[in-house]
């Protein structure tokens, strides 16, 4: 799981963003709870436009009190969810 995420991460980060998509699909269907894949699909579906699906994944994340492996953190998430839902709000 870990080796999946690391390439989704890179994919995303490289716009690969079909390849990114694919791999945190697969990872969410065989570890739902997985924080970082939730976030970083949350912010992968937002840039995409799929809003319902971003605020889904990244309020996830936030239940899961993301940010305890040390990466982005909590504030981070809650800021990201909050420019997913104003967005949301405006389409």
């Amino acid at each position: 799981i870990e080796e999946a995420f690391e390439r989704a991460a890179r994919a995303q980060k490289g716009g690969n963003l079909r390849t990114a998509n694919t791999l945190y699909r697969s990872i969410l269907k065989a570890q739902p709870n997985h924080v970082d894949a939730n976030h970083n699909f949350g912010i992968l579906s937002y840039s995409q436009g799929d809003f319902l699906l971003a605020v889904e994944h990244v309020e996830k994340a936030i239940s899961m009190n993301f940010g305890s492996n040390g990466s982005l953190g909590f504030p981070y998430v809650r800021h990201q969810l909050t420019t997913v839902l104003l967005k949301c709000s405006k389409s």
